[in-house]
């Protein structure tokens, strides 16, 4: 149970080219829930900057990642894992990080001590509200139904989420438990190299000749919730990777070196998308 591993982000030390409060939560986030989305929050260099790490991110940009990984919730609706951002009126920028727990708890790791789990903290931050400092929750939509498909280890051509399966089998076994839909044909049937890197050695696209309706497809340009996202990535002319869009700029994938995880759908992978695939038979 992941509320069972908190423990282990007690009692760190704070250190500006170590661990601070938006770095303990990162590698909660990255270690206990697969996603890897608090990284983007991370200043560059952030070591050299030192105590002034803070000031190089902004009230907007907090905002503008809050828009794509999740939801601006009242702290009365706060939710385990729920990212909490301490902001100061009188300099409009954020002073602090911390992670909400259910009933009014919060990890956090403040200068010169060591991270802690601190009860109580609806009344504390009404305090901090009233002394001149806002706290607000940025909630991270930690969709229940798709928790089962991460830290599965990846294999090309895999088909076991034990012993790795690869991206589009992924998607498959999706439609399979969560749809009801089976779709009739797996990465196998379109890709006969065994080798990891097999978009080097051939000039075909299977992914472009099965998204068709006779393969049961429709493409699209509209971003719903299952649809499969196909890619180019790297220095490739093939069509390598496919990802299952969830929603909210979010889609779950694996690839070599990775364990499924749940990512953004950002410019980066926008600038590698070949195309956008519905399931003809698909509910609406």
């Amino acid at each position: 149970m992941v509320r069972g591993n908190i423990s282990k982000y007690l009692s760190i030390p704070h250190s500006y080219d170590g661990v601070n409060c938006l770095t303990l939560i990162h590698e909660f986030y990255k270690n206990e829930l697969n996603i890897d989305c608090i990284a983007q929050l991370i200043p560059d260099n952030i070591e050299e900057a030192g105590r002034r790490w803070m000031s190089k991110i902004t009230l907007p940009e907090i905002e503008e990642w809050a828009l794509i990984h999740g939801t601006k919730v009242h702290l009365t609706e706060a939710q385990d894992f729920d990212v909490i951002v301490f902001k100061s009126v009188r300099f409009e920028r954020p002073i602090h990080f911390g992670m909400f727990l259910k009933p009014g708890h919060m990890l956090h790791l403040e200068e010169g001590r060591t991270s802690i789990l601190k009860r109580g903290e609806h009344q504390d931050m009404k305090q901090l509200q009233t002394s001149g400092q806002n706290a607000s929750t940025q909630s991270i939509d930690i969709t229940p139904w798709y928790n089962k498909y991460l830290g599965f280890p990846y294999r090309h051509l895999g088909n076991n989420t034990e012993t790795g399966i690869d991206c589009f089998n992924l998607c498959r076994l999706v439609y399979k438990e969560q749809l009801g839909i089976e779709i009739p044909y797996d990465t196998a049937d379109w890709c006969n190299i065994v080798d990891e890197d097999w978009y080097n050695k051939t000039q075909d696209r299977p992914f472009d000749k099965g998204g068709t309706e006779a393969y049961g497809w429709k493409k699209t340009n509209d971003l719903e919730k299952f649809n499969v996202i196909t890619m180019s990535i790297g220095a490739t002319n093939v069509t390598n990777h496919c990802a299952l869009y969830l929603g909210s700029n979010k889609m779950l994938q694996t690839m070599i070196d990775h364990k499924s995880w749940v990512a953004p759908y950002g410019r980066w992978y926008k600038n590698f998308t070949v195309g956008i695939y519905k399931w003809i038979g698909i509910p609406n």
